[in-house]
């Protein structure tokens, strides 16, 4: 992929927190024995290669310690029995009387570039994949409870070590990301282990049932996917709307809905799983919940400032921004009720001006994650929201800093009480309460 190439920082502005499934989503858990159905994908089977190549390539490399079944599915099978998450997950065999089952489904992937750190003499690649924990019924082909995992994989090769072959050093980083002995808890299936432990094991999905239902950009600024930005619009819009997903659940506690770009109010969805013994991918249709709260994203897009400093270097800033807005069908029919904020950030960092070391779709990647994820904590957090308010700066190294902040109308004198009172509404809904009129 040719991209235009920025400072390469570790994903730093990030957080990482997996906390989920709030207390009011208790129900008569499930007791009886689940089946472990292993990798699949949250997309039609056709579609794999193209829409998440680098996965799917590395989700066939084989385990050395067996070379009969993928790297993947050996290091999870291996970690479940070995340290059981779910008491009854029928790891190596199906039981015939199970009403549930388990699987891990990816949904996509983003493949950021790489460019060449001269002084290194060596490559940085940037990737992420999203994913989710998904809990169903076979027979009745229903989901009942799903959560998503997420990783970030930044890693610099030295260029001795960079394979020839077509995507073949990050096929290898991905089966790195899948799970590698030396940082075993950074990897996706330790993510996995900790989701697992979070999911709502019933026979019926409880509570609501949000869905990121709409991603837009802005038509004036579409200009900037022509500007060897690294990415289509259709697959940023996509990036946005897996991301989006991940930072509601990590922060609002609630499970969700995977993000379908192309179905975004349907609730069927193909589930393609790979079949070890065939080598062929079987397709199983699968319903979620009508979505009962839906979450719409309308991305401002991005500006970089530059500004020369003493040669070589110079300053750049980076300045996103982004509107969210979150419809319940129960607050909606009762109060009229919605959630509609502004956020904006900006990163301030120093490059050479030559222009070597930059990848302007990693940079407002990054960025874009760190904002929705500081935006849904401000729902969650009272205190958190205060901060906002006022532009939370954030220190990331020497000459790295941003600033966040949601959007305060001077003129309006009850507008931040309107933003303390629609941020009160979305933790109420979520949890069940009917809101006053």
């Amino acid at each position: 992929m040719q991209i235009n190439r920025r400072q390469f920082n570790k994903f730093i502005l990030s957080t990482s927190a997996l906390t989920l499934i709030p207390n009011n989503l208790l129900a008569t858990p499930y007791n009886g024995v689940i089946n472990w159905g292993g990798i699949t994908f949250l997309l039609p089977y056709d579609q794999i290669k193209d829409l998440t190549p680098i996965v799917e390539a590395a989700s066939k490399l084989p385990s050395k310690s067996d070379s009969e079944i993928s790297h993947f599915i050996y290091s999870i099978n291996d970690s479940l029995v070995k340290k059981p998450v779910i008491k009854k997950l029928n790891v190596n065999q199906n039981a015939p009387d199970a009403k549930l089952a388990l699987t891990l489904a990816f949904a996509g992937e983003f493949n950021f570039g790489k460019f060449v750190d001269a002084e290194e003499n060596a490559t940085a690649y940037l990737m992420r994949t999203y994913s989710h924990c998904i809990l169903y019924n076979p027979l009745a082909r229903i989901v009942v409870s799903s959560v998503p995992i997420r990783a970030k994989i930044a890693n610099l090769v030295k260029n001795k070590d960079i394979k020839q072959e077509k995507m073949g050093t990050e096929v290898e980083l991905m089966k790195s990301a899948f799970y590698n002995d030396n940082t075993p808890q950074n990897t996706i299936v330790e993510q996995f282990r900790i989701m697992l432990s979070k999911l709502s094991i019933t026979n019926e999905w409880r509570g609501r049932a949000p869905r990121v239902t709409s991603v837009t950009f802005s038509k004036k600024k579409e200009h900037l996917f022509m500007q060897n930005f690294g990415l289509s619009k259709d697959v940023f819009i996509d990036f946005i709307g897996q991301a989006t997903t991940s930072a509601f659940v990590y922060k609002l506690n609630n499970p969700i809905i995977p993000y379908n770009k192309t179905n975004a109010m349907e609730s069927t969805s193909i589930l393609s799983a790979f079949n070890n013994s065939t080598k062929l991918y079987e397709k199983l249709e699968i319903r979620f919940p009508k979505p009962e709260t839906e979450i719409k994203i309308h991305y401002k897009g991005w500006k970089f400032k530059e500004k020369p400093l003493t040669p070589p270097m110079q300053q750049v800033t980076l300045i996103i921004g982004f509107k969210i807005q979150i419809i319940d069908e129960f607050a909606e029919l009762i109060n009229n009720k919605a959630y509609v904020q502004h956020f904006s950030a900006r990163k301030v960092y120093m490059e050479n001006k030559d222009g070597t070391m930059r990848s302007d779709a990693s940079e407002v990647a990054e960025l874009t994650e760190g904002l929705l994820e500081r935006a849904f904590k401000s729902i969650a957090d009272r205190q958190y929201r205060e901060r906002i308010m006022m532009g939370d700066i954030v220190k990331i190294g020497p000459g790295v800093s941003a600033r966040f902040k949601q959007y305060t109308k001077k003129s309006d004198p009850d507008y931040i009480k309107k933003a303390h009172q629609q941020s009160d509404d979305v933790v109420s809904v979520l949890s069940g309460k009917t809101l006053d009129s």
